[in-house]
């Protein structure tokens, strides 16, 4: 099985502007939402499929999740 995990380059060129702590906090989160995407804290916004919210002290991350389902018989 492949992840495909995806951060967009203005995204990583605005947490580099950011002072060290909150560099590491929204880096941390981004890590943690690669490997649990629901992880409590989630939010789905209203009006999107498939797309949620975390909020990180002052900062909001938006994100969206695609489940792609195999079965192995």
């Amino acid at each position: 099985m492949t992840n495909n995990h995806q951060v967009d380059r203005d995204v990583l060129k605005y947490i580099k502007t950011l002072p060290t702590k909150q560099q590491s906090q929204l880096l941390t989160k981004i890590i943690e939402l690669f490997n649990n995407p629901l992880s409590h804290g989630g939010e789905k916004l209203t009006g999107y499929k498939n797309y949620y919210r975390q909020d990180i002290g002052e900062y909001r991350i938006c994100y969206t999740v695609m489940f792609i389902w195999h079965s192995v018989i």
